[in-house]
Order: C-alpha cells, then structure tokens, then sequence
C-alpha cells in the first residue's frame, strides 16, 4: 500500500524503469493529491478508467457540434482522470494485467475519436492517419520494450498523451477564433503526426541498440 507523495513517485519511477524528470514529478505530485479523494471514496480505478473515456469520447462530441471551448475543457478533465486511474491503482493495490489493458485499450478509442472529430472539421484524412499510425506505432514499440525489460526505451517522449491532448484542447480553444478550419486542424494532425514519429523512431532506436547491446555481452 502506497502511504506517501514521495511512494508513489519511487513507485512509478520503477514501474516505467526511468527516473522521474521535475516537471514529471510536479504532475506526479498533481495526480496523487487529485487521487486521494477517489482512494477515500473506494472507488474502483477500473470504474475511473471508463469514466476518462467516456469523457473524452464526449469531448470529440462537442467538437464535431462545434461546442469547442466545453470540447477543450473536457479533454482536459479526461487526461486527468486517465493519471488518477493508474494512482488510484497504485495506491489501493490494485494494479492488474486486465486494468492495464483496459486503460490502454479506452486511450486509444478515447484518441481515435479526437482525431474522427477533426476529420469532420475537415482536416486532411493523410495527415490524421498519419498521426492514429505514428502514436499507435510509439505506444506499441515502447510497451513491448519495457515487457522484455529494456530499461532504456523511455516513459516520457514530447509525443505523450498529456502533450496530444493539450494540442487537441489548444485546437478546440482555437477554433472559434478563425474560420479556416481545414487549415488549422490539418496542421494540427500534421504537428501530432511529426511528434508521434519522432518519437516511436526515437523509443525503437533506444529499444534496438539495448537489445543489440546485451546480446553482445
């Protein structure tokens, strides 16, 4: 059982095999204080995992009825709950195969959504393929590194998902205040994309050379 600000962060250090950076540490310490309250309520983090997702799904809602300051507000909200699951998890013991598969099974329909609803914007279908192929291709190849225990692959790329749902929240803020849509969002797709491929490159390389680098030894 997790009793402390300072547990926590070790915990999460060593179960994504990295040493928390100080902003990481600063949004640790952010999501175990908006975590205590759920802990106290003893409710499920499971139960909060479907929440986020729902939220976030009603998010893409909003954006696609052009509601875009409340489509912004609430992409926000679900990444947070997307944080709390997971301390909710670590602190009540209840970390499981089947819960973590749940959170990154609702992330990415909760992402694919987003992206659906800057299609309808009209942001270029290349560019939004680009980016749902680019994330899925760093959530997959830094997973598979660290269940083999490759420790160099890295929890914390410029692509994660707090940084593409600031982007997504940025768009929506932005969308009442010009009317070229298709531009915005298409660029939008196009600078999520470019993260999200930079990075599944960078965490493949890193992933590669470790592997090749034990097998060497």
């Amino acid at each position: 059982m997790i009793s402390s600000r300072i547990e926590y962060i070790d915990h999460w250090g060593a179960n994504h095999l990295v040493s928390p950076s100080l902003p990481v540490r600063a949004f640790l310490t952010v999501i175990y204080l908006l975590a205590k309250p759920f802990v106290k309520l003893k409710i499920h983090p499971n139960l909060i995992t479907l929440l986020g997702g729902l939220l976030a799904i009603l998010a893409s809602l909003l954006f696609i009825n052009q509601v875009w300051v409340f489509a912004g507000l609430l992409a926000g909200f679900s990444t947070f709950l997307d944080g709390i699951d997971g301390a909710v998890a670590t602190i009540q013991n209840k970390r499981s195969k089947f819960g973590a598969v749940l959170d990154a099974v609702v992330d990415r329909i909760a992402e694919t959504s987003w992206f659906l609803a800057l299609l309808s914007a009209g942001a270029n279908i290349y560019f939004v393929l680009a980016a749902v192929f680019s994330i899925f291709c760093l959530e997959y190849f830094r997973t598979k590194g660290q269940s083999l225990g490759v420790t160099s692959v890295g929890a914390v790329t410029v692509a994660e998902r707090p940084t593409r749902v600031i982007m997504f929240s940025m768009l929506s803020f932005a969308m009442p205040l010009q009317s070229e849509w298709e531009l915005i969002t298409s660029m939008g797709a196009l600078i999520m994309a470019l993260l999200a491929a930079g990075s599944a490159v960078l965490v493949l390389l890193r992933f590669t050379n470790q592997i090749r680098n034990n097998s060497s030894r």
